[in-house]
């Protein structure tokens, strides 16, 4: 239950934010002073976490609103088409709601009750959706048993034609200056997926995953989603391609220094990092950087 829930808050974090920018949180109408009391809370008695999404302040049946009533004409009619009709969303919605109560108060849920009221369709049905669009549409890879010279190369042209279109030359500017980060051993990638711009950085060795996480967590307001290879050795960012050109270069700066001060400490017990943070993931692959996200193919 703990997991779907999850990973319908980064769908809509990602939806969101891929649809509107920046100006996503104000999309949310009354749910942003929601969210914006309980953080207030949550501030003042000292129990903050960084690496909570603002979304993880709403209750499952708002999360289920958002979808079904809110933003259903904007982003979820045109997600899932006919795959799944608005009213049948709604009703499994309920269901799971009110089994998702029995279950936080401790009362019994038979098994055959559970599976047979659980968001599976909804999930599936993202799931289809994603398979074709979560293909990087453009990108040079940092990998560097991929990358190779990258400048020259139709990969790069077809990059600086979609960052021209979008009026983000600035970005390609900062991706050349940061270069330098070569010296250390890393590897800077950067490439275009549905509405995202994502900054990708590979290392020689693993990355301390906890300095990666901490740095996303103070840029979270910029980032919409963040993955850590642990044994693939690279960190990936995400940002809207509505994102101010500025914002999103100072997210590459901050990422590159970051990963360079992370490449060059032991890892510890204590650097572990929970794979189910909100807006981001460390991936358990073995060297594949593939379905990381409902399907991410790079």
């Amino acid at each position: 239950m703990f997991s779907h829930e999850l990973l319908l808050r980064r769908i809509l974090r990602w939806e969101l934010r891929g649809e509107f920018g920046s100006q996503w949180y104000g999309e949310l109408g009354s749910y942003a002073g929601e969210i914006d009391a309980r953080i207030l809370a949550d501030r003042t008695r000292g129990l903050l976490d960084s690496l909570v999404s603002e979304l993880a302040y709403l209750d499952l049946s708002d999360l289920a609103d958002i979808v079904c009533r809110q933003q259903w004409e904007s982003i979820f009619s045109k997600m899932l088409g006919n795959s799944l009709p608005k009213h049948q969303l709604k009703q499994k919605f309920r269901d799971v709601v009110s089994i998702r109560n029995k279950v936080a108060h401790f009362r019994p849920v038979s098994d055959s009750l559970a599976d047979g009221v659980f968001v599976g369709h909804f999930l599936a049905a993202c799931r289809t959706h994603y398979q074709s669009r979560l293909s990087a549409a453009v990108h040079v890879s940092g990998d560097p048993s991929k990358s190779g010279d990258q400048f020259g190369t139709p990969e790069l042209s077809a990059l600086r034609q979609q960052l021209a279109s979008r009026n983000l030359e600035h970005v390609w500017d900062e991706y050349g200056k940061l270069e330098h980060i070569r010296a250390s051993g890393l590897s800077p990638g950067l490439g275009v997926v549905d509405r995202h711009l994502f900054y990708e950085i590979y290392g020689d060795g693993s990355f301390n995953g906890r300095m990666i996480t901490d740095w996303a967590g103070k840029e979270k307001h910029s980032v919409t989603f963040v993955t850590v290879g642990r044994y693939a050795n690279y960190v990936r960012a995400f940002m809207p391609l509505r994102s101010h050109p500025k914002d999103i270069a100072k997210v590459m700066r901050g990422l590159a220094a970051a990963a360079q001060l992370s490449a060059t400490k032991v890892w510890k017990a204590d650097d572990a990092v929970s794979e189910d943070f909100d807006f981001g993931t460390v991936e358990w692959l073995n060297g594949e950087a593939h379905n990381v996200f409902l399907g991410f193919v790079f």
